[in-house]
């Protein structure tokens, strides 16, 4: 009787409102017709951030290696910049293998698994993947914001047709048309429609209110037994502390009645010797010994770390004993000993420390010579230090460097 209730509610009630609301499916459908087009576009935009190019960049400015690069981003923005609905993601994989394969496997592929691959996304507002290269204000923010705005046009888009669905069917001429049929008479269907309505919803307050109270109840009682389940559990916790710490202090008392007797032994022992001693003659005093001790080589170890987290200062949590495919420093640091010196590691990879200067080498190098964006490598010219204060490692005098 309750579901039957419910559902006669539920019927009356969405009668009126179903005619405007947007439902789930329809954000899934928006969703579905822009999300390819999203991936290339946000796909351009990472290109965009890392050459820092645009539509308008002069190409006389590339060199051979970049012309290939520089063809494949013109073709997909002039073919993309404005919305398409049919894409074809595998033709836009065959572009980027022409100069761009590393970011079709590692920004292409990762925005598609997102957006195409998920069954979580039906929105674009909160778009988890953000390659590590793109820049804090960049064209991928903006491009969210262009891909967002067309989303909320086709849902605006719908909820208008919603609408005039709606206005088409209260308009003044079909309610005009209605009232002519049944102007003789009291319309007895209407007046029992508007009846029942009534009753449904003072059946709905008396179920709510009914529920709430059971809801409260039940609360009230799930609470009582949370309640003992603890108490038992805190109880049995402190039985077993009160049971070890019995067993600690006998485990104690056995050992200090050890002690003791062995203590007693001890003074029984000496007694006897020094009573021995009295009858015996003095014994000549040896003379010193002496011995030369060498100074053992002080041992030092290696400590490797990322780029610092902030202006001359490495975290622990990024030290390695030994060298990864991420680490770009090293620190020669003594046993014991809470400094040391700290350098570029000869054998890493400094791409990325050549492309982002500003993160990786100006919060712990000082440069010899002026950075410039050509340079194939770097020379150390004097080691730095640094010292462990807290939970980090600091730089106290930066690495002198120079770009080759």
């Amino acid at each position: 009787m309750k579901k039957f209730i419910i559902g006669f509610i539920i019927s009356l009630l969405l009668t009126n409102s179903g005619y405007s609301q947007v439902t789930k499916k329809d954000s899934i459908e928006a969703f579905k017709k822009l999300n390819k087009w999203a991936v290339v576009k946000l796909t351009i935009a990472y290109m965009e951030d890392l050459r820092d190019w645009s539509s308008k960049t002069d190409k006389k400015r590339f060199n051979t290696n970049q012309k290939i690069e520089w063809e494949t981003y013109k073709k997909l923005n002039d073919e993309y910049s404005e919305l398409r609905i049919a894409v074809n993601l595998d033709s836009v994989s065959k572009y980027l293998s022409k100069g761009w394969v590393k970011t079709r496997d590692e920004v292409f592929k990762s925005y598609k698994l997102e957006l195409i691959d998920s069954v979580k996304s039906i929105h674009f507002k909160n778009i988890i993947f953000n390659p590590e290269k793109t820049k804090i204000v960049s064209n991928r923010t903006k491009v969210i914001e262009g891909i967002n705005k067309h989303y909320d046009k086709l849902i605006a888009k719908k909820h208008t047709i919603l609408s005039s669905s709606r206005q088409k069917i209260m308009n003044p001429k079909n309610l005009e048309n209605r009232s002519i049929i049944h102007k003789v008479g009291i319309d007895w269907g209407q007046m029992t429609l508007y009846v029942l309505l009534v009753i449904s919803i003072l059946l709905n307050v008396f179920l709510i209110k009914l529920k709430s109270k059971k809801k409260v109840k039940d609360n009230v009682k799930e609470k009582k037994q949370n309640l003992e389940s603890f108490y038992k559990s805190e109880n049995k916790t402190l039985k077993e502390k009160n049971k070890n710490l019995i067993n600690e202090i006998n485990q104690l008392k056995t050992k200090k009645t050890s002690t003791v007797e062995k203590n007693n032994l001890v003074r029984n022992r000496k007694t006897q010797v020094e009573k021995s001693l009295e009858f015996q003659q003095p014994i000549e005093e040896a003379k010193p010994i002496t011995v030369a001790f060498e100074n053992s080589e002080i041992k030092k170890k290696f400590i490797y770390f990322p780029s610092p987290f902030e202006e001359r200062r490495f975290a622990i949590e990024d030290a390695s004993e030994i060298e990864k495919p991420t680490s770009l420093y090293v620190v020669k640091v003594d046993d014991n000993v809470n400094r040391g010196s700290i350098s570029l590691i000869g054998t890493a990879d400094l791409s990325r420390a050549l492309n982002s200067p500003n993160i990786y080498l100006e919060t712990v190098c000082e440069y010899e010579n002026a950075y410039n964006s050509e340079a194939k490598g770097i020379n150390v010219i004097e080691e730095g230090e640094v010292v462990f204060e807290g939970e980090d490692w600091v730089v106290k005098s930066k690495i002198k460097i120079k770009f080759i």
